[in-house]
C-alpha cells in the first residue's frame, strides 16, 4: 500500500518542485557549454563522430559507454553535425542529451520518492539529488553517466511498482532498463546485482502472501534476463568488455574498496550538508526506537535504498576489483532517497513541523544550495591551487577542468600571436586528448614537451603552452634563464600561453 503523505498534497507542488529543480539548472549553466575535456574528446573521435558499425563493434577502451555513443551518434546525424568542429565551437548541442538523461533521472527518484516514501520525502530526494556535487558533475557530461542515471532509477521505480501491483509492463521496463543500462556502462551490473539479489532473497522471506513473494522472484528473474540480454548485445565486442584491465578481478575481497573508496564515495555525495546528515542520523534513532507498525512499505524501501546504497562496494570488494570513483556515481539517486526518508523521520516526533512540509522544503533547499554553492566555490579554490602547485585533481568531486578552463579561448589567442609572429609552439603540461584537438582544428601546429630544448636551442622565439605557470616559469629561470617570458593567456588557467624570446646580450 501507497504510504501516506505528510500531508495532504498542495496545489502549489508544482511550485515548490520548481524551486528545487530551477536552482539546479542555474547552476548547470556553468557547465552547459563548457570545453570538452579529455574522455569526452576520446568518446567523441573514437566512438561517436565514427561510422556507426564502429561505434558497436569498437570496445578497444572501456571509455566507449555503447548505448550513449550510439544515442550520441544518432542524435548528431539526425541534427546534421558531420564532425567535432561545430561541437568544439558549441558544447552545448550535445550537452543537451545528457541534461535530458539527467531530467529523466530527476523524475523517476521524484516518483519513487512520491509514491513509495510519501511527498515530503519525494520533495526533499530532489532537493538532495540536485545539490549533491557528484551528480551535478556528471549531468552533462558526455559518457554514459546520465544515461546510466536514468535507466537505474527507472529500473528501480519500475520494480517497486510490479512488487506492489503485479503489473507485467512494470517488470517487462524494469527487465529492458537493466539491459540498457548495462549496455551503457557493464559496471552498472553492481547495481543491478544489488537490485536482483534483494528481490531474490526477500522473495523466500515471510511476505504479506504468496503472490507478494512471487512477484519479488519474478522481478529477481526479469533482471537476470535483462543482464543475459546484455551479454547479447554485447556479443560483437564481448571479450574485450569482459578482459579489459580496468574490470579484471585482482583477487578476492580488496578490503580497499570498503576501508577507502566507500568512505570516500559517501562522503563525496554528504557534499558538506552536515546539519542533513545530523538530522538524517536524528531520523536513524527515531525509526529504531518508534512503535511504528512493523513491515510497512516505507520501511522495506528504505532497507532497500540502504542495500542498494552498499551493496555495489560489497560486490566490488568480494570481487576484488579497483574501481574509479566514477563506478559508484550511480548510487546517488538511492543516496538522496534514503537520506529524504531519514530526515522526513526525524521531524516525525514535532507535529508542529511535520504539518508543515510548506516551510521545511523551502527550508531545506535553501540550506542545500547554501552548501553547494559554498562547495563549488571550494572546488574552485582546490582547482586554483592545483594550478600553482602542479597538481591535476581527476575523481567525482574534484576535477581539473571545473574552473579555469578555457582550451577554446587559448587556441584562439595563440592562434592570433601564431599568424602576428610566426614561432613554435611547444605544449609541455596540457589535457593530451583536448588541446590537441582545438590546435587541429584551428590549424596551429605544436610540438611535443621533449621539443622545447631544441626548439629553444635553434630559435629565437618560441611559444610555450603550460598547464601550470608557476612551475613553468621557475623552470625556465633555472634552466633557460636567456630567454624573457610574456604571459599571453589569462592567468590563472589550466592552459596557459607565454612568448619566449631570446634576451639580447
Amino acid at each position: 500500500m501507497r504510504p501516506k503523505s505528510a500531508s495532504k498534497s498542495l496545489p502549489s507542488e508544482a511550485l515548490v518542485l520548481a524551486a528545487i529543480v530551477l536552482p539546479f539548472l542555474a547552476w548547470l549553466t556553468r557547465f552547459i557549454n563548457l570545453d570538452f575535456w579529455y574522455d569526452e574528446v576520446f568518446t567523441l573521435t573514437n566512438f561517436v563522430l565514427v561510422p556507426l558499425s564502429k561505434t558497436f563493434t569498437d570496445y578497444s577502451f572501456p571509455n566507449n559507454h555503447v548505448l550513449f555513443s550510439l544515442l550520441s551518434n544518432l542524435y548528431l546525424r539526425v541534427i546534421g553535425i558531420p564532425g567535432p568542429g561545430p561541437l568544439l565551437d558549441r558544447p552545448w548541442i550535445l550537452r543537451i542529451l545528457p541534461l535530458c538523461f539527467s531530467l529523466g533521472a530527476l523524475v523517476y527518484v521524484y516518483l519513487t520518492g512520491r509514491r513509495f516514501l510519501g511527498r515530503l520525502q519525494a520533495q526533499m530526494s530532489l532537493a538532495f539529488l540536485v545539490t549533491t556535487i557528484p551528480f551535478y558533475n556528471f549531468a552533462v557530461q558526455v559518457r554514459g553517466f546520465s544515461l546510466s542515471l536514468m535507466l537505474l532509477s527507472a529500473m528501480l521505480y519500475h520494480a517497486l511498482c510490479f512488487e506492489q501491483n503485479g503489473r507485467w509492463l512494470h517488470a517487462s521496463v524494469a527487465g529492458l532498463t537493466a539491459a540498457l543500462s548495462l549496455y551503457a556502462i557493464p559496471l552498472n551490473l553492481y547495481f543491478v546485482a544489488a537490485l536482483g539479489a534483494w528481490f531474490l532473497f526477500s522473495g523466500f522471506a515471510p511476505a504479506r502472501g504468496p503472490s507478494f513473494s512471487r512477484r519479488r522472484l519474478l522481478l529477481a528473474g526479469a533482471l537476470g534476463i535483462g543482464a543475459g540480454l546484455s551479454v547479447l548485445l554485447y556479443l560483437p565486442v564481448l571479450p574485450d568488455v569482459v578482459g579489459n584491465r580496468f574490470v579484471r578481478s585482482h583477487g578476492l575481497f580488496n578490503f580497499e574498496t570498503i576501508r577507502s573508496t566507500m568512505p570516500r564515495v559517501l562522503y563525496y555525495f554528504l557534499s558538506f550538508r552536515y546539519l542533513i546528515l545530523a538530522l538524517a542520523a536524528l531520523g536513524l534513532v527515531v525509526l529504531l526506537s518508534g512503535r511504528r507498525r512493523r513491515g510497512s512499505a516505507s520501511d522495506r524501501v528504505l532497507i532497500l535504498l540502504l542495500v542498494l546504497l552498499l551493496g555495489p562496494f560489497v560486490l566490488s570488494f568480494v570481487r576484488g576489483d579497483l574501481p574509479f570513483l566514477r563506478v559508484f556515481v550511480n548510487l546517488a539517486p538511492a543516496f538522496a532517497l534514503l537520506l529524504a526518508a531519514l530526515t522526513a523521520r526525524s521531524i516525525e516526533p514535532v507535529p508542529w513541523l511535520r504539518n508543515r512540509s510548506w516551510l521545511v522544503v523551502p527550508l531545506l533547499v535553501a540550506y542545500c544550495n547554501l552548501t553547494f554553492w559554498f562547495g563549488l566555490n571550494h572546488i574552485e579554490s582546490h582547482v586554483l591551487t592545483d594550478i600553482a602547485e602542479g597538481r591535476k585533481s581527476q575523481d567525482i568531486f574534484y576535477n581539473y577542468y571545473q574552473a579555469y578552463y578555457r582550451p577554446k579561448a587559448l587556441v584562439a589567442r595563440l592562434k592570433e600571436e601564431v599568424a602576428r609572429n610566426p614561432a613554435p609552439v611547444v605544449c609541455l603540461d596540457y589535457d593530451q586528448a583536448a588541446l590537441p584537438e582545438y590546435l587541429r582544428l584551428a590549424g596551429v601546429d605544436w610540438n611535443p614537451p621533449q621539443a622545447l630544448g631544441p626548439v629553444l636551442s635553434q630559435s629565437d622565439a618560441a611559444y610555450a603552452v603550460t598547464a601550470f605557470p608557476d612551475l613553468f616559469l621557475n623552470q625556465m629561470r633555472t634552466y633557460f634563464p636567456q630567454f624573457t617570458v610574456t604571459r599571453l593567456s589569462r592567468v590563472p588557467d589550466f592552459h596557459n600561453a607565454f612568448l619566449l624570446t631570446r634576451t639580447p646580450k
